[in-house]
């Protein structure tokens, strides 16, 4: 027996003195070891009507938290109902002042009784009475939340017939591996324990599954039970029934049967758990429909797509068997220009649908577009943000990074051996859209005398996403200087 056990069971078992309740005077009362006694082979000729309960309230490793625990039963509304709780607290913080009323409880229970119309009946709270007097040493106990002691008792004079839960809280939490055991007395009437009704619930089909015609449908279910006290009960079986008719039943977990439905149509599917003490209950209903002809899934008929290199693309696909749809996400950034296809199917317990084609089309990203990607800003349009000697704009049309120093050696100017042509060659992004570039020469820098007349460009040499280009301009004799220039415009 717990020292709280026997604690409770002298508390409970008491004489009462002076006031109803404990008082400042008699505390609890006179002792009576007969009574004790009494109690303790009672709980013993009759353990599925226990008096004596020590309990625990704990909070597991993983976090799973018991922090309530009720006990119900059936009272005979003949003699008074008594509860009394106590727990061994864990020690707390040691006082300093003199009759501190300060609580220091580190673990605070709370007892309760709720009565079959509803009512909640707290334990016995002694008042605070300010200064210590005569007359305040003889007030009663008042009914409330005690905040205060390790010992709590709630006690009915004259409770009526009907079901009652006396329950044990936590106010507060507990770390993870922690657990607090407490014990709890209670008599009075020959009360009957209720037994709780199992638990059940379909787990499979899934409300409004499909299924075609001739399929053996696997129906499951999850059940469980609790007895008297919080303790594990046992299932007895769990059957299923189609509409009204019993249709399979099964006494072990996992519960699970196999069913062949007779036809087409819907189907409202239900279980029914029943403990070793005969308490029962019903499943949430669920309905499944046969399919009075076998279809396999089709898509709906899809636009040509198109998306923006870099960008992330994302569409929707919609496929139907009829009565039922679903939809499903495509989706992805990509990473190179052109004409793409993509097949796509649905699939369902029939069979596999008609594959369709979609048609991607991905296209380069607009300058400003481009500006947005490298998170630059319309103010950064003719600005030359990594300090490279490149403006955005240039930087865009030859496929770099605005936002790194890589414009080095990207432009290079060259007269042949024979002095009689002058060259520039540069790269240029396949990426880009809405941009021109034209390569123009100048005989004289003083003005802006600039032109394309007689410029021509070899066959560019390919590097994936971008190409090399070279533009060549022919020097007439008794030139002196030509000076060439790539201009990058956006029309």
């Amino acid at each position: 027996m717990r020292a709280s056990t026997l604690k409770a069971l002298m508390i409970h078992t008491a004489d009462d003195l002076g006031n109803p309740g404990p008082d400042y005077q008699y505390g609890w009362g006179l002792i009576h070891v007969k009574a004790a006694a009494d109690v303790i082979l009672a709980h013993k000729a009759d353990t599925n009507r226990p008096k004596l309960i020590e309990g625990t309230l704990s909070r597991t490793v993983s976090g799973v938290k018991t922090y309530t625990n009720n006990y119900t039963f059936v009272w005979d509304g003949v003699s008074p109902i008594r509860a009394t709780l106590a727990w061994t607290d864990p020690a707390g913080s040691a006082q300093t002042l003199t009759d501190s009323r300060t609580p220091n409880l580190v673990r605070n229970l709370d007892l309760k009784i709720i009565s079959p119309n509803g009512t909640t009946n707290w334990p016995y709270v002694m008042p605070f009475v300010g200064a210590w007097t005569q007359a305040s040493m003889s007030l009663p106990a008042i009914r409330g939340k005690n905040n205060v002691d390790n010992v709590e008792q709630v006690y009915l004079e004259s409770p009526s017939a009907g079901t009652y839960t006396v329950s044990v809280a936590l106010d507060g939490t507990l770390n993870r591996g922690v657990a607090q055991v407490y014990s709890l007395i209670i008599t009075g009437g020959e009360g009957t324990p209720v037994n709780p009704a199992p638990t059940v619930a379909l787990t499979s089909p899934g409300n409004g599954a499909l299924f075609p015609k001739g399929t053996i449908v696997p129906i499951s279910a999850d059940a469980s039970d609790l007895s008297y006290g919080g303790v594990a009960g046992a299932v007895a079986k769990v059957e299923f029934f189609v509409g009204g008719t019993k249709i399979g039943e099964d006494v072990s977990a996992p519960y699970s049967i196999s069913w062949s439905p007779s036809g087409g149509g819907g189907y409202v599917i239900t279980a029914k758990a029943t403990d070793r003490e005969g308490a029962e209950t019903i499943s949430a209903p669920i309905t499944i429909t046969i399919l009075n002809d076998s279809r396999t899934p089709v898509i709906s008929s899809l636009p040509d797509l198109a998306g923006k290199l870099k960008t992330l693309f994302e569409y929707q696909v919609t496929a139907s068997d009829n009565p039922t749809s679903t939809s499903g996400l495509i989706s992805g950034t990509p990473t190179s220009l052109g004409s793409f296809e993509s097949t796509v199917t649905a699939s369902n317990s029939v069979g596999t649908g008609t594959p369709i084609t979609l048609n991607f089309l991905i296209s380069p990203l607009t300058y400003l577009e481009w500006l947005a990607f490298y998170n630059l800003s319309g103010l950064d349009v003719d600005k030359d943000s990594d300090g490279d000697g490149i403006k955005n704009l240039m930087e865009y049309f030859m496929g770099l990074d605005p936002n790194l120093r890589d414009g080095a050696g990207l432009i290079a100017f060259q007269a042949n051996p024979n002095n009689d042509f002058v060259s520039l060659t540069y790269r240029k992004s396949k990426e880009i859209s809405g941009v021109n570039g034209v390569v123009e020469w100048s005989s004289d820098l003083s003005g802006d005398n600039w032109s394309s007349d007689g410029v021509t460009e070899t066959p560019p040499v390919d590097h994936g996403s971008y190409e090399v280009r070279t533009a060549t301009v022919p020097k007439t004799q008794g030139e002196t200087r030509k000076f060439l220039i790539l201009r990058v415009t956006q029309p």
